[in-house]
């Protein structure tokens, strides 16, 4: 499938979504990026086991939905893009890299097909483009079984001076209501 069939079958993906139906669910508590330079090893600023904001999970937190399903994001740290990534440009070559996993803790095969990730940033709200590299597409890779998980990484472009105030949204599908996580990222 090429890169323009995929990003409209997203785009479609999206504002379905933005008319479908949720179930309820939320924060849980808990849980080499590119070959040009590896991202820091901590990378959250600051994570609390409280969540400050109903509905909002700090980063290096699970979001948990009633079903069992669980969706973890980690900052993995500011790097560089390599030579032939794509998406870093308005970000001066620069990406922030995030560790995600998928963990199925319902009694059914759950297919991650259409599962996006976005990112606002700062006061503004400026969306983040996604960075693909070499290494990271940020795309589940088939179905995940009850009780197993899955795990990749997605980057976006963030500026340097602009990780204070971040958002990422993750749409997993018609079914469940979108994941969002926010805070400060490290440098």
């Amino acid at each position: 499938m090429n890169t323009k069939t995929i990003w409209a079958a997203l785009a479609l993906a999206t504002g379905l979504a933005l008319t479908g139906c949720t179930t309820s669910g939320g924060p849980e508590a808990g849980s080499g990026a590119d070959e040009a330079s590896a991202p820091a090893a901590d990378a959250v600023a600051e994570t609390t086991g409280d969540q400050s904001t109903q509905g909002v999970a700090d980063f290096g937190s699970a979001w948990t939905w009633d079903d069992g399903l669980k969706l973890t994001v980690k900052p993995a740290g500011l790097s560089t893009a390599g030579e032939y990534a794509s998406g870093a440009e308005a970000s001066d070559g620069k990406m922030y890299v995030f560790d995600v996993s998928l963990q199925n803790g319902t009694s059914e095969v759950f297919d991650p097909a259409i599962l996006t990730a976005s990112v606002a940033y700062g006061d503004e709200g400026t969306q983040a483009e996604g960075v693909f590299t070499e290494k990271i597409d940020g795309f589940f890779e088939g179905k995940v079984l009850p009780g197993k998980k899955q795990s990749t990484r997605v980057a976006f472009g963030i500026p340097a001076g602009e990780l204070d105030d971040v958002t990422l949204t993750y749409l997993v599908d018609f079914d469940h209501e979108d994941a969002l996580f926010s805070g400060a990222l490290a440098k």
